[in-house]
Formats: C-alpha cells, sequence, structure tokens
C-alpha cells in the first residue's frame, strides 16, 4: 500500500540519490583528469659524471614515487630518493631521503617537477633536513630521466642540482 503521508519522501530521496551520483561522478571526472606521476628503479649518471673517488662504478641512485597532482592543484603522495651502493659520496656512505610530496607541477616540456622536504638519513643513523626538487620525464630503460635538486644546509648545499640521470631499469610514467 502508498501512503500519501511518504510520497514527498520519495521524490526526496530520488532528488538526494541523483546528487549523490552527480557528486560522485564530478570527483571521479576530477580523479581521472588529474595528473598521475609514478615511477621507480635504477637511474644513472652518464659515463663522464664521476660523483666519488671511485672511478671504477658509474654513480646513480635508486628512486620511487607515487603522486597524484589534482586539477585544483592538490598534491598527494610521496618520493623516496636512495643513494645506496650506487653513489657512496667519499665516506658518507649510503643516504635515503623518504617524504611526502608537498607541491608538483608539470613543466611545459611535459616533464613534472616534485617538491618534497623532510629528512636524509644516512646509513651512520645521521638524520639532516633536506629539501628536494625532482624533476623527471616518462619513459623506461635509456629513456626516462630524473633529475634532483638538493639543499642540505648541513652539506653546505644549496639549491644543488645533481646532472641528470637516465634509468637503467625501470619505468616513469605521466598520465
Amino acid at each position: 500500500m502508498n501512503s500519501l503521508k511518504h510520497a514527498p519522501i520519495k521524490p526526496a530521496l530520488l532528488g538526494l540519490s541523483l546528487a549523490v551520483a552527480l557528486l560522485a561522478s564530478n570527483a571521479w571526472a576530477d580523479e581521472a583528469s588529474a595528473v598521475r606521476v609514478q615511477g621507480g628503479g635504477i637511474a644513472l649518471f652518464d659515463a663522464d659524471v664521476p660523483f666519488d673517488s671511485d672511478l671504477e662504478d658509474r654513480d646513480g641512485s635508486a628512486f620511487a614515487f607515487n603522486v597524484i597532482i589534482g586539477n585544483d592543484g592538490s598534491v598527494k603522495g610521496d618520493c623516496q630518493y636512495v643513494m645506496a651502493g650506487r653513489t657512496d659520496f667519499d665516506g658518507l656512505g649510503p643516504q635515503v631521503v623518504h617524504n611526502p610530496v608537498t607541491d608538483a607541477w608539470v613543466n611545459l616540456d611535459g616533464s613534472v617537477t616534485l617538491y618534497s622536504e623532510g629528512s636524509l638519513r644516512t646509513w651512520k643513523g645521521q638524520v639532516f633536513d633536506v629539501e628536494m626538487l625532482v624533476t623527471v620525464t616518462a619513459g623506461g630503460a635509456g629513456v626516462g630521466t630524473i633529475q634532483v635538486t638538493f639543499t642540505i644546509p648541513a652539506y653546505g648545499l644549496f639549491d644543488a642540482p645533481f646532472p641528470v640521470q637516465t634509468l637503467a631499469s625501470g619505468q616513469v610514467t605521466i598520465r
């Protein structure tokens, strides 16, 4: 039995359902058009770029990141940059930076720059403040690139760009 007493509730529920569906579809559309920057692997400096006195190996780093840049400019994600075994900086040993990405932008050339600040940790247990800009280009081994600019006051580095590294393994995607 249908009661007239409850009749106004049905249009209200229908309207509410439609509003929720519309909001969900808008959120999905915003998420679908957001820029996703993901990647990980091993990247190496050109052979003629020595970073330490050990000229026998080719220096580089390991990295991983997963970041979403929203249409509203919001940024979600984190970045890890590891100098372990590949680049030992003569006595400083392996180092790792793993911090949230708090800003990011797409550059005119299609590359993406990620900004992260937090801590750099050394294998000796030391912890230093760090700011890091990571600019990446899409591609796999031999194509994708990563370029890092560090500010590490304890090391006397202020906006110090490292040379570009090319992926030796792994993948960077920007979509």
